[in-house]
């Protein structure tokens, strides 16, 4: 009787996951709406809120660079580098960070990573 109940845990944990993972998303992806909008406190709180570290520092460097600060959102991107962040796939082709590959710092960061710049 024990194993019936191991798919409904198993079911519940990975639901759990998923609510975690969309808690982070939506948390980030609000801050970097603010960041955008010019609503540094806002974006600052939202992204205190995530304490994953891979995500956050893929979603740090968003926000710095949608409140315009270049030397936070470099650093981020390094922080992305160094954790192997899901992230760093994205930081040539997303439009998001755009602003960040024209910085060049960043693209001294892309060419590190065998990514032209």
């Amino acid at each position: 009787m024990a194993q019936a109940g191991a798919p409904i845990a198993e079911s519940s944990r990975l639901m759990t996951n998923r609510i975690a993972v969309l808690k982070r998303h939506t948390a980030t992806e609000l801050a970097n709406t603010r960041a955008v909008a010019d609503n540094r406190g806002e974006a600052g709180k939202l992204l205190d809120q995530v304490n994953n570290p891979p995500w956050k520092a893929g979603r740090a460097a968003l926000v710095y660079a949608g409140l315009g600060e270049k030397d936070e959102a470099s650093r981020g991107l390094e922080r992305v580098i160094e954790l192997h962040a899901p992230t760093v796939g994205l930081l040539k082709v997303h439009p998001r960070f755009d602003r960040l590959r024209q910085d060049p710092g960043s693209r001294d960061l892309l060419r590190l990573m065998n990514l032209p710049a």
